[in-house]
């Protein structure tokens, strides 16, 4: 079953989302030194950025889904995309200033929501935002 699990889309997600959480972290600390009271702006945007190295970066290699040129579909798979976003920015947001009060270790934190969202989002993807028909 574990195998099954772990298949090289899994992985090539997976890796495409290390380099998301890469970009996300990086911008995190980078805006929480610049103003650490301002913890829900800096989750927003950080995962902002995350999010849209993820969505092209999945959308080309992991999922093949390289449809650019029909609109619609595009645009369907943004839309999609942006409201997962944004749950997923209430959720960090939620889980880390929650968490964080109660044990300190924001950093921590985040890095575990950002777990929870990288496996949610590849079942959403796979199932619903990429498959191959709307």
């Amino acid at each position: 079953m574990i195998k099954k699990f772990f298949t090289r889309q899994f992985m090539t997600y997976f890796f495409i989302g290390l380099i998301a959480l890469f970009v996300d972290n990086v911008t995190f600390l980078i805006l929480h030194k610049i103003n650490p009271s301002l913890l829900l702006l800096d989750t927003a945007l950080a995962l902002a950025f995350g999010f849209f190295t993820s969505f092209i970066a999945n959308k080309m290699v992991t999922f093949k889904n390289k449809e650019m040129n029909h609109v619609l579909k595009t645009h369907v798979q943004v839309l999609f995309s942006l409201l997962l976003l944004g749950f997923n920015i209430v959720f960090s947001y939620f889980f880390v200033r929650t968490l964080s009060r109660v044990f300190g270790y924001v950093f921590l934190f985040k890095l575990m929501a950002a777990g929870f969202v990288m496996l949610w989002n590849f079942f959403i993807s796979k199932y619903a935002i990429f498959r191959h028909q709307y």
